[in-house]
């Protein structure tokens, strides 16, 4: 060959499979069913190769020589492929006799009557075929059925099979009730309502039969997990997993399989992929979901102890107690329930979220001001050996049927309610640990519910170094990264606390007793056995868990809180006592009664001034709305109620100085008067004196009413503009001291071109002892405060709230003040008056005017 044509082949060679390709798709021009028959033979040719690569190579080549899409170029070779493959699969019969599809399982075909394939690429040969005459098979349906599990259970809505279908363009998991397979018109309508799956002409009860008998057995029987967290079986549900000897996921479905049974967690199942928001009823139980944590056990505990100091040992103990629950209970047949109560912002809602977390992430605090009773009984009931929180547990705010719930959780009690047959009933149980938290005490019914309680009382700190702040901050992000984790920890410990807790607890119920009893000390029982609880366990973690802290620390805080909890019980059931005393004093109408605008008085106001703050200094206090208050003379009320609790039981009333240091630590209490008017209609005295005061409205809601006295204060509050007659001085009067100062006020005036002299003076009184040596002769000043005018000489007499300064005289021309502070001014003509005063009483800080 000469080297002129060698070379004309070598710049002009193409290669066969891509120059076929190309010319065929030349050839049909621009008719569009000519390019389509010659793709299809472009697809035939490349179905031949055999090379997997070197098939995708020419595909992906001659989809770009021809202008066409890979994907659908490669998806019309396959499909090619298949159709041959399934020819030289075909099956050899017996003469006369036509060959099952090469797809068909002839065992099957042969025994059952049907066979069933899911075909991704031609969806529309996705179904259900039954075998006819000349093994012919006949679809019947447009969709496959695969069983997954039939859930056992003793009601009639819980048993269901859960069925995974498929109609070759989608597959999803449903539940099917039993009923589903009784008659084609209940399965077909079932089926309809899931999506597109339906029954071709001449679909019969005898198909469905066929269908039913061999399907119903291929279901595997389990159990659906209708309550998470610890199981009777002896482990412990997660709503992705469970926990028994390390921790087994669930699959795609839901389920996992613990010992030779199947359990379902309807929160993990695909059955729940494509349900809008608010429509999922699972929602919560995710939750209570396994993650791997960030931080070990004994690291968080160290962080616990950095952050909330010793009070971090009890929320341990708390979060020992919660998955350990039920053993409690069936030992010592009550558990009691963990309670922090204290003011907004004191840090006890981060506490209690610090515990939770080692269980549930993410999960908010459920509000008692805002939940029905619904909810918060099926709350109660969901998680079994969980700690909840319930956040502002305030006995006089939130509905009745709640805080009688958990007065009876402590013992278990649950809820009856309707089951919606006829008369019967079932119980709603108590399945979680409750934890409560409020701003007060719930010193309610003698502290019924505090005796029930592990109580922490926690009071606002602001005053936090940088280093605690980051060790806070540290703890936040392990929570919010998920360290449900950690509860396994305690979890895999249960064997051993159910075979000794019985007897640690009798061990350590008896030392706590002879260490109280040796220190002259007598708590209440139920006090006692409660902290018992967690000292038991915490006991016996200490020999399986390594702490950062001994159970001797943790024994002698407990010691403390124990003490603690009988304080505030006691003062329930003292003040209970004291107040209805009181109450049964102010309706008496003989001697021994207590005297209302003598004694004690309401008012009605919206800013309660001078109410007694740290040091000498006072505050105001203002409502948002006018608010009845009650001024108690304590001095004056505590003999009174002795001496009636005596006369009337023979027993000796607690003593005065632990009544009122009671009464202070009350919610209703609001503070300490400086000074206030008291009037009695008896004797005709008047008395400016200092008072407890309550908010009466508060007070009237624990059923507390007292007679109310008739008729207005006289005083009446007004603002003078005057100048200092001389300078102030500090008086002692009646185991008080004030700041006394003459106000001068001209008030002159001309008649008949005649100055006509009038000076009206008012002697004021003020307890701001600091003003003293500001108020000096002849400065000008603007007075506001309660003035009262007396007698027949009309004396003025002003009690001072506050006082402004219009001009003041400078100091350096100030003259001397008398040298006798109580010398009377020289003689002009004016209306002046000196008050009058009577003996001492027995008063604190009191002022008798007549």
């Amino acid at each position: 060959m000469s080297t002129p044509l060698l070379n004309y082949i070598n710049l002009n060679k193409q290669d066969a499979v891509v120059f076929k390709a190309k010319t065929l798709y030349a050839a049909a021009g621009e008719d569009i069913h000519l390019q389509t028959e010659a793709v299809s033979s472009i697809k035939l040719m490349l179905a031949s190769i055999d090379d997997d690569i070197l098939a995708d190579f020419y595909i992906k080549r001659i989809s770009q020589e021809i202008g066409t899409a890979k994907n659908a170029l490669a998806k019309g070779v396959k499909s090619v492929q298949d159709t041959e493959r399934r020819k030289h699969e075909e099956q050899h019969v017996a003469e006369g006799k036509q060959a099952f599809p090469a797809w068909v399982n002839k065992d099957r075909a042969n025994t059952i009557g049907f066979d069933w394939k899911v075909d991704t690429v031609n969806p529309d040969y996705t179904g259900i075929y039954f075998r006819e005459n000349n093994n012919y098979m006949r679809r019947l349906t447009n969709f496959t059925i695969k069983p997954i599990l039939q859930v056992i259970s003793h009601k009639d809505d819980g048993r269901r099979r859960l069925t995974e279908i498929s109609n070759g363009y989608t597959k999803q998991v449903f539940e099917l009730p039993s009923s589903a397979f009784t008659s084609t018109v209940k399965f077909e309508t079932m089926l309809m309502d899931f999506g597109v799956y339906f029954c071709e002409e001449g679909f019969t009860q005898s198909h469905l039969n066929r269908i039913k008998s061999f399907f119903l057995g291929q279901y595997s029987r389990g159990y659906e997990l209708t309550t998470l967290g610890w199981q009777d079986e002896g482990f412990f549900a997660f709503s992705n997993a469970l926990f028994k000897d390390g921790v087994k996921y669930y699959n795609e479905y839901g389920i996992a399989e613990v010992d030779g049974t199947k359990y379902l967690s309807m929160g993990s199942s695909n059955i729940l992929e494509g349900l809008r928001a608010g429509t999922d009823r699972y929602k919560n139980d995710r939750h209570l979901k396994y993650i791997t944590s960030p931080v070990g056990f004994k690291d968080w505990c160290a962080l616990m102890l950095k952050v909330y100091g010793k009070r971090a040992m009890m929320g341990i103990a708390w979060a020992l107690l919660a998955p350990n629950r039920d053993i409690v209970l069936s030992r010592s047949k009550y558990c009691p329930l963990p309670y922090c109560y204290g003011s907004a912002g004191s840090g006890k809602s981060k506490f209690v979220e610090s515990i939770i977390a080692v269980f549930l992430h993410d999960l908010s605090l459920i509000n008692l001001n805002q939940v029905s009773i619904f909810a918060f009984w099926a709350s109660v009931s969901r998680f079994k050996n969980v700690p909840m929180g319930y956040n502002e547990f305030d006995p006089q705010a939130i509905p009745e049927p709640i805080t009688k719930a958990f007065k009876g959780m402590a013992e278990n009690e649950g809820r009856q309610k309707g089951s919606g047959k006829g008369n019967d009933t079932e119980t709603q149980e108590v399945n979680c640990l409750p934890m409560l938290l409020g701003q007060y005490a719930a010193t309610i019914d003698d502290g019924s519910i505090m005796s029930r309680t592990l109580a922490e009382r926690f009071v606002e700190n602001n005053d936090y170094t940088d280093e605690e702040r980051d060790n806070f901050d540290k703890l936040k992000a392990y929570e919010k990264a998920g360290i449900t984790g950690l509860s396994t920890v305690i979890i895999e410990e249960r064997p051993m606390i159910e075979d000794n807790y019985l007897s640690t607890f009798k061990d350590v119920m008896s030392k706590l007793n002879a260490d109280f009893k040796e220190e002259g000390y007598t708590p209440k029982t139920r006090v006692v056995e409660n902290y018992t609880v967690v000292l038991t366990l915490m006991k016996l973690y200490q020999g399986a868990i390594d702490l950062p802290f001994t159970y001797d620390d943790f024994y002698a805080y407990c010691k403390d809180q124990i003490r603690n909890l009988n304080t505030v019980i006691a003062e329930s059931n003292t003040l209970g006592e004291f107040w209805k005393v009181v109450e049964s004093l102010s309706d008496r109408v003989d001697g021994l009664c207590l005297e209302p605008g003598w004694d004690y008085k309401i008012e009605t106001v919206t800013e309660l001034k001078g109410v007694l703050a740290e040091g000498a200094s006072k505050k105001v206090i203002s409502f948002d709305k006018p608010t009845r208050l009650l001024f108690m003379r304590f001095t004056n009320v505590y003999p009174a109620y002795a001496k009636e609790k005596r006369n009337v039981t023979g027993k000796v009333a607690i003593n005065e100085s632990t009544v009122k240091a009671y009464l202070t630590e009350q919610k209703h209490f609001i503070g300490t008067s400086a000074g206030s008017i008291f009037k009695s209609k008896k004797t005709g005295l008047k008395k400016n004196t200092s008072s407890m005061v309550f908010n009466y409205e508060t007070l009237l809601l624990n059923d507390i009413n007292l007679m109310e006295s008739v008729g207005d204060d006289d005083r009446v509050l007004v603002t003078i503009d005057g100048h200092v007659e001389r300078d102030a001085f500090i008086q002692h009067l009646l185991n008080t001291e004030k700041v006394v100062f003459m106000l001068t006020k001209d008030e002159s005036y001309q008649r008949d071109n005649v100055r006509v002299e009038k000076i009206t003076k008012t002697k004021c009184f003020w307890t701001d002892l600091s003003q003293a040596n500001n108020l000096k002769l002849g400065d000008e000043i603007r007075v506001t405060g309660l003035l009262s005018i007396q007698g027949e000489k009309q004396w003025r007499n002003l009690e001072v709230q506050s006082i402004e300064v219009i001009r003041q005289v400078p100091r350096e021309a100030t003259p001397a003040a008398p040298a006798n502070p109580y010398a009377p001014p020289s003689p002009v003509n004016t209306q002046l008056s000196f008050d009058r005063i009577d003996p001492p009483g027995d008063d604190d800080n009191q002022t008798d005017l007549f």
